[in-house]
């Protein structure tokens, strides 16, 4: 449905994307809470000779075969973060009833993400997508990355209408060579994403960001309104004031929902929901808030 009011809200958050991000650099997004997600691979650091205690399951067999002797593979804790903030910019973003639209809302979040990342000292890259996947940058430190990526979201108009989010999740199984903390930034109004959502949820450390505004589950009665289907261009007149079309949109609005959690429960993903024009910086920090307590109360029970 076309509640397109991209011009005045796209120059708010424009403007809004340049100033808030920097925000939480300082705050609680960096620091202690990107770092409840450190510590959790490991890599591959050098070979030695087997020792009396070492771990059977370390010992590298092709090496053993060839040396006449047996030889063990030491791993090092990976401390240092990869973040890869995936962006959906496709049309169905483009809307939204409060003051900024969920377009706005995913790309402040994103950039939000980004700074605190870099401000961590640690990598940070971007994946933008939306029938298509429309530009990838590379993990990297530093300010000027991050400035960067800024710029790149910021100024990102893509060619597409559609979501290919499918696709998307693909190609970042791809790109994403080690372990990495994925934020992918969506209102998953796409189907099929399930399978490529579990093959990263095998190898990564997974975080959905689903961006709902109020129009997407419940119509007004409003009576007769022109509506466009923002990714198909198709338009027709709905009455909103008849009860059997509410009913209808809202029984679908709940059948998506109940498929998307459904999906997220599945793969033991604990999405972030950010609803209508919430502040997605406050929204962020609470999620890892709670992410950091359960965290450090599985470490005490299991203590």
């Amino acid at each position: 449905m076309d509640t397109d009011s991209r011009p005045a809200a796209s120059r708010r958050g424009a403007l809004r994307l340049r100033i808030r991000p920097k925000r939480p650099i300082d705050g609680a997004v960096t620091g202690e809470f990107l770092s409840v997600f450190k510590g959790r691979g490991s890599e591959f650091e050098e070979l030695r000779e087997y020792a009396p205690g070492d771990d059977v399951r370390t010992i590298d067999w092709k090496v053993t075969a060839r040396a006449g002797r047996p030889f063990v593979r030491q791993y090092i804790e990976e401390r240092e973060l990869t973040v890869i903030v995936a962006v959906d910019l496709s049309a169905s973003l483009r809307t939204g009833s409060g003051a900024l639209n969920k377009d706005a809302m995913a790309r402040m979040a994103a950039a939000s993400i980004m700074y605190a990342t870099i401000g961590n000292n640690d990598r940070a890259g971007l994946l933008l997508f939306s029938d298509r996947v429309d530009s990838w940058t590379r993990p990297k430190k530093g300010k000027g990355h991050a400035v960067f990526l800024e710029e790149r979201l910021r100024r990102a108009r893509p060619e597409g209408l559609g979501t290919d989010l499918r696709g998307a999740l693909i190609r970042l199984g791809i790109v994403a060579k080690r372990r990495s903390l994925l934020f992918i930034l969506s209102d998953f109004l796409a189907p099929d994403f399930e399978r490529p959502l579990r093959a990263l949820a095998l190898r990564h450390d997974v975080i959905p960001i689903v961006f709902r505004d109020p129009l997407d589950d419940t119509l007004p009665a409003a009576g007769l309104v022109a509506i466009r289907d923002l990714e198909t261009g198709k338009e027709r007149l709905v009455d909103f004031s008849d009860p059997r079309v509410r009913s209808q949109y809202e029984a679908a609005g709940l059948r998506r929902l109940e498929e998307r959690w459904r999906v997220f429960t599945t793969l033991g993903l604990k999405p972030l929901e950010i609803v209508g024009d919430a502040d997605p910086v406050q929204a962020l920090i609470q999620y890892f808030m709670r992410r950091a307590g359960v965290d450090a109360g599985r470490a005490a029970a299991s203590a």
